[in-house]
């Protein structure tokens, strides 16, 4: 009789075994999510200090961009040099104190510096010069805190205007060749030909320092038949005070104070030791290198929030199941996502094929009927003035002819022949001008600007008006883009010439931001109010030809009456 098996022992095997693996897997999980733990803190410890460095370079471009627009607005205002010398003194500092904001809340206080030989000295000092001006005593320090008058030197660098008055912190006709820091920075100015920093201010009342001297140089442009200074001589420099502290005021803007510990200091102050949380840069500011710190303060550390690690630890496993049968949705649903998106895509490109083959189409259409129009308009102006032109010059010789025979002859009808003369005369002279205006001009190798030239004496001699052109600096457009501004300016100076009985026009080409801009203004009637909707044809056709070369049309009406009409580059379209 064979023994039955032992009760229990299969299921004794599976309990061993459930337990074996439950054991196992306890082990495999605790240990798992003691790693990721670990790994999910030092990952977060790296992240802070990333996202810290990541927006102290942020900090630093900002404070670089404010130093640059420091040095770009110091060095712009070098121009105002000659102003000042040709205005009186209360219209140039109404201009600085209106005119300036923007350069004034940039600079703060700024000033220009005169050279000035020796020889030039006693004519400066004297009580008043030829303008009315009074004179200006040479200083310098004497030591004490006070300043006295100017040693003798072959030449000196002086203060000749500051805005605000003693906003530098120095009297005006201060000599700054007497401060050895100014006087090595203006060396090193002459020898870069570019901005030094000249020396640390004097503390003021609160006891800060007010500011770094810093200069631009100022060199002359010469004049035809001006022997000295030459070309390219020093002729002074311009001056403003840069405070770093303001400057990342500035940059720092919109961020909170205890967030991050910011400083701009000279390197010779002394590097730190660079941790993981401090951040250090050099940014050129003039023709030294300045040192960016920055420390992250108490806001920084609260704006992380709690740590998720010793979460991880506590979810971990229960998440790994979740997290599995999730993903094995997410892919279903994934699968099911790109056959709908592969199904859209394909329509979409089709509609975009189409789209664009309708577009090309358009713009083979306009540039079809805007040649043939050309065309058409070149034939019939040739035939203006090679058909009708002729035979109407060939009627007014005949009736020059008669109108002769008939006063030799002393017959009363010479003066009937003579205004037939004359009408004929007028006739064939608006033959020409019409034949000139429908042949499609030609931009000659001047460009446009020799074209809006010749425009400009056309309609001085055909409307017996003013017209003047004037062109700026810079590089006018060319090509198609030449041409249809031409067409613009012409059908603007006709529109004012035949509606707006005006004594002056003028047609300006210029540069503005490093784009063109072509204006036409006259001083006539003015214009009918909201042109853009009662403009007749002319302002249609100006708005046409601004659109196919990508600009825009604006009509104002001047102060005192008057048009002007700009064209610039803009959103404008062929639709619009």
């Amino acid at each position: 009789m064979t023994d039955p098996v032992p009760a229990g022992r299969p299921g004794s095997t599976l309990a061993r075994r459930s337990w074996m693996l439950a054991t196992f897997i306890a082990v495999v999980g605790v240990g798992l999510s003691l790693w990721f733990w670990r790994q999910r803190a030092m990952a977060e410890s790296r992240a802070l200090q990333e996202e810290f460095r990541r927006e102290a370079e942020t900090l630093r471009l900002a404070a670089d961009r404010e130093v640059r627009l420091f040095l770009d607005v110091l060095d712009s205002i070098r121009v105002l040099h000659t102003l000042s010398e040709r205005i009186s003194d209360e219209d140039f500092e109404e201009f600085v104190r209106k005119g300036m904001l923007h350069q004034q809340n940039v600079l703060g206080a700024f000033g220009f510096v005169q050279r000035i030989r020796q020889d030039l000295r006693g004519p400066l000092e004297q009580a008043s010069d030829a303008t009315g001006r009074p004179g200006l005593a040479l200083l310098e320090s004497d030591g004490r805190g006070g300043y006295g008058p100017a040693g003798e030197r072959e030449e000196y660098f002086v203060l000749t205007y500051q805005t605000p008055a003693g906003g530098l912190g120095l009297p005006t006709g201060y000599d700054y060749v007497s401060w050895p820091p100014a006087a090595r920075a203006i060396a090193l100015m002459q020898i870069r030909e570019g901005p030094a920093i000249g020396g640390l201010g004097l503390p003021g009342s609160t006891g800060e320092p007010p500011g770094w001297h810093v200069f631009s140089p100022i060199y002359y442009t010469g004049l035809e038949g001006v022997f000295f200074p030459p070309p390219g001589w020093l002729v002074g420099f311009v001056t403003a005070l840069f405070k770093p502290a303001e400057v990342l005021d500035r940059a720092l803007a919109g961020v909170p104070a205890d967030r991050f510990s910011v400083e701009l200091i000279e390197p010779a102050e002394g590097p730190t030791p660079v941790d993981g949380m401090t951040y250090e840069e050099r940014i050129p500011v003039a023709d030294r290198e300045w040192l960016f710190r920055c420390r992250p303060g108490p806001a920084f550390a609260r704006s992380r929030g709690p740590r998720q690690a010793g979460l991880l630890l506590a979810v971990g496993l229960g998440l790994t199941a979740l997290l599995s049968w999730q993903l094995a949705m997410v892919g279903r649903r994934t699968r099911q996502i790109e056959r709908l998106v592969h199904v859209r895509t394909a329509a979409l490109r089709e509609a975009h094929e189409r789209i664009a083959r309708e577009m090309d189409e358009r713009m083979r259409l306009e540039d079809e009927i805007h040649s043939t129009a050309a065309h058409e308009q070149e034939r019939v102006g040739h035939d203006l003035h090679d058909s009708l032109g002729q035979k109407l010059t060939g009627a007014m010789f005949l009736s020059r002819g008669l109108l002769r025979q008939l006063e030799q002859a002393g017959r009363a009808e010479s003066d009937s022949a003579r205004r037939l003369n004359e009408t004929l005369k007028d006739a064939v002279a608006e033959v020409r001008r019409m034949a000139r205006g429908l042949v499609p001009v030609t931009i000659g190798e001047d460009g446009l600007a020799d074209a809006l030239r010749r425009l400009a004496e056309e309609s001085r001699q055909t409307f017996g008006i003013a017209c003047v052109f004037r062109q700026s600096s810079g590089h006018p457009p060319v090509g198609p883009a030449a041409e249809q501004l031409y067409y613009i300016a012409r059908e603007a100076v006709h529109n004012a010439a035949r509606h707006a009985r005006p004594r002056l026009i003028q047609i300006d080409l210029e540069e503005e931001a490093d784009r063109w801009r072509l204006s036409v203004e006259d001083d006539g009637c003015g214009m009918p109010p909201e042109p853009d909707q009662r403009g007749g044809l002319g302002l249609r056709i100006m708005r046409h030809r601004a659109a196919t070369v990508g600009a825009r049309i604006e009509f104002s009406a001047l102060p005192g009456g008057g048009t002007r009409i700009v064209c610039r580059p803009g959103s404008a379209t062929p639709g619009e």
